[in-house]
């Protein structure tokens, strides 16, 4: 019976003591958890506090933005209801200074005087003139005759003599004309014109062509409705 005993205190000591630590150390973990819940509940109601300073800081805000707003749209409202009525005075003082002034005009007279002035009613309108805008004539090609003539009339350029020839044995100039249109020429013997250049006409033409000589000094023919007559050469 003795030795019983004792080897269950010997087995039992070391249990104990093992579960006391455990106890100290599960005692020493729930003091830290308490601290640590403390500092967060701490923490929670400093930041809850600050909320609470901030959001009722933005209410204010907005209370007083949202005043400002009312009372400057009543303002407004106001400001042009005055105005309207205002308007309005000045409004029945124009009518009324339009009606006395019809009522002193005698609209009778003021028309008869209207049409005497500007002779109204007794003037025909002057009618319109259509006036059609030349244009260019087709060049036709010369007939056996015109050929005949045209090719005597070539043969001037070259063998100028008679009744063609002045003194040093050029063409003589027979009038001063411009260019209808402008021309370009398709042989040697003929000359190139633009619209609007002064020429001077030769003699040795025929009546579908003119021999002319240009400000540069070319000489050849160009179709005779391709220019226009002006002064005679003195």
């Amino acid at each position: 019976m003795i030795k019983t005993t004792t080897t269950t205190t010997t087995t039992t000591t070391p249990l104990l003591l093992q579960a006391v630590q455990a106890e100290e150390r599960a005692a020493e973990v729930l003091r830290e958890a308490e601290g640590q819940h403390k500092d967060t509940v701490r923490a929670h109601n400093a930041a809850l506090e600050a909320w609470c300073c901030t959001a009722s800081a933005a209410f204010r805000a907005m209370q007083d933005a949202e005043e400002t707003r009312v009372r400057l749209v009543r303002d407004s409202f106001w400001a042009m209801a005055n105005v309207c009525s205002l308007l309005a005075v000045h409004l029945d003082q124009s009518q009324d200074a339009v009606r006395a002034a019809l009522l002193q005009v005698d609209v009778g007279e003021e028309v008869a005087s209207w049409v005497s002035q500007h002779r109204t009613c007794q003037t025909q309108p002057i009618p319109l003139v259509y006036t059609p805008v030349p244009r260019p004539l087709a060049i036709t090609t010369p007939t056996p005759s015109a050929r005949s003539t045209l090719t005597s009339a070539r043969s001037t350029i070259t063998e100028v003599s008679g009744s063609s020839e002045d003194s040093d044995g050029s063409p003589v100039p027979v009038r001063k004309a411009r260019a209808l249109y402008k021309f370009a020429a398709r042989s040697g013997s003929e000359v190139c014109v633009a619209a609007g250049d002064a020429v001077v006409v030769m003699e040795g033409g025929s009546r579908e062509w003119s021999l002319v000589k240009t400000g540069d000094g070319s000489l050849g023919f160009v179709p005779t409705k391709f220019i226009t007559a002006q002064e005679k050469q003195a």
